[in-house]
């Protein structure tokens, strides 16, 4: 891992244009479960019964009784949610010093913009947010279900229509953000996905469209993805780790150092 690190380093170090992308892999050090590993949400549930649009449409009740449980357990007992963890820091200090032009991620809990960082383009949504399917109201998750008894399907306080978390589900179209992120992708010289196992598209395309505009592209992954046969270099092994190793890295070579990224 160190000559590939030091690659990364030196790639970070002289990039002028450098994209993130990030997925699960990033926020599970956070306390959030990922989807697609042995162990993860999926191993527990059907995506298509709690995951997808159409079920959703078919059994809004079941929808919410999971989501409701899932992220209820994500809270502590005094309604602390997770907070950023050492790449999150460590990636908003980049874009603070001008090394960083955009993270794009697949995460849907807000933690790059908990940790600082402003231009983060949100491909599959937000949980904390809820849109109405009707009017389109957005409100914020938590109040929504705040004043929502227990068991009863969340409703639009202006229309009374159905409400849903703001995030895409299976069956969806991405939206506006997937555009803005693939316009950021062929500008950049520089394109690192990190924490993903580059699986579900069209995500999964980001790291060719890199290639294909000239970008360097570097992998960062506890395990092999689909799309390492694309990149210049692949990093391989825990985030948290690669994060502590990376500011160390990164402050011997720029001239002053990063912010912190204990904890």
């Amino acid at each position: 891992m160190s000559d590939d690190l030091d690659a990364l380093v030196s790639a970070i170090v002289t990039s002028t244009r450098t994209v993130v992308l990030t997925g699960a892999g990033v926020s599970t050090e956070s306390g959030i479960p990922d989807f697609r590993s042995d162990s993860g949400v999926w191993s527990r549930a059907d995506p298509m019964e709690v995951g997808s649009i159409d079920g959703f449409r078919e059994n809004p009740q079941r929808f919410y009784d999971f989501w409701s449980q899932f992220f209820e357990g994500l809270h502590g007992p005094d309604g602390s949610r997770p907070a950023p963890n050492k790449m999150h820091r460590l990636l908003a200090d980049l874009e603070r010093r001008g090394k960083l032009g955009a993270i794009i991620t697949q995460n849907v809990d807000g933690l790059h913009q908990d940790a600082g960082s402003e231009r983060v383009l949100e491909a599959h949504g937000n949980w904390r947010r809820t849109r109405c399917t009707r009017c389109g109201h957005q409100s914020g998750w938590r109040e929504v279900m705040a004043e929502t008894p227990r068991g009863n399907i969340p409703s639009c306080d202006l229309c009374g229509g159905t409400v849903r978390p703001d995030v895409v589900l299976f069956g969806e179209l991405l939206g506006r953000a997937f555009e803005e992120a693939r316009d950021e992708v062929k500008r950049a010289d520089l394109f690192i996905a990190m924490g993903t196992s580059l699986e579900v598209a069209p995500v999964s395309s980001l790291p060719v469209l890199a290639k294909e505009h000239g970008a360097r592209v570097f992998i960062v992954n506890r395990d092999p993805t689909l799309q390492d046969r694309h990149a210049d270099r692949v990093v391989r092994g825990e985030l948290g780790a690669i994060a502590e190793e990376l500011a160390t890295r990164l402050a011997a070579r720029l001239a002053t150092g990063l912010g912190s990224v204990e904890g």
